[in-house]
């Protein structure tokens, strides 16, 4: 069974990860001058959004065991 550490360092990393991609969202929105920046914020949002996916699989595996 996975310590309770486990699940505050995945939570306390979802949070930030949420974080992240609110950042990221605003940022784009600001980057209608520059297509490489729109791009990387872009990238940075969707990895993001994969590592929130992960997160949340693995908190909800833990209620489970």
């Amino acid at each position: 069974m996975p310590s309770r550490d486990q699940d505050y360092g995945l939570i306390a990393v979802l949070h930030d990860q949420l974080e992240d991609i609110e950042s990221y969202e605003r940022y784009l929105k600001r980057a209608h001058d520059c297509e490489n920046c729109a791009r990387i914020w872009s990238t940075l949002k969707v990895q993001a959004e994969e590592a929130v996916s992960m997160i949340r699989q693995e908190i909800q595996r833990h209620a489970v065991d």
